[in-house]
């Protein structure tokens, strides 16, 4: 039911934000900076800050600098790369792959329905609001199993 120990879960808070977004979008639709601040918030409660990938982007970064501080040493060979260099990128390699194999959660309906709400932020007529929109609509694409296919026929109706 409620809180415990005044902290709610993640359900909860889905539950909430639905509620939230649902009623912005209904009366409060030419608030693009709460509408836009909603869509982080679902996005982050639904998929979370993915650490993995975080972790990735500084492994990949890393590579990318000492690449760059290397190539005046490799202007001859281009196939001798430093050890630590060719680690990095496998390494890179490796997560990215980790990443896109482990996680793919199963919807239910609370998904489903704010899975709708962020489709309908994603096509939103303010481009800030349909930037973050997107962005959170491909997260849960890729964290969640069914809103592609979900998402993907109403996204085509639009277009056409």
């Amino acid at each position: 039911g409620g809180p415990v120990g005044g902290v709610l879960s993640r359900d909860e808070v889905a539950k909430l934000l639905h509620d939230m977004l649902e009623f912005c979008l209904r009366e409060r639709s030419e608030d693009s900076q709460l509408l836009k601040a909603l869509g982080q918030c679902v996005d982050v409660c639904m998929n979370g800050v993915d650490m993995l990938q975080k972790r990735a982007r500084r492994v990949r970064l890393r590579y990318t600098i000492v690449k760059a501080r290397n190539m005046e040493k490799l202007k001859g060979c281009d196939k001798a790369l430093p050890r630590y260099m060719v680690t990095s990128k496998l390494y890179y390699q490796y997560l990215t792959r980790v990443m896109q194999r482990q996680r793919k959660f199963g919807t239910s309906p609370l998904v489903r329905n704010l899975s709708a709400q962020i489709l309908q932020l994603s096509t939103y007529a303010y481009s800030a609001v349909r930037s973050h929109g997107q962005l959170a609509l491909l997260s849960c694409c890729r964290r969640y199993a069914g809103v592609c296919a979900f998402s993907m026929p109403r996204l085509i109706a639009l277009i056409q």
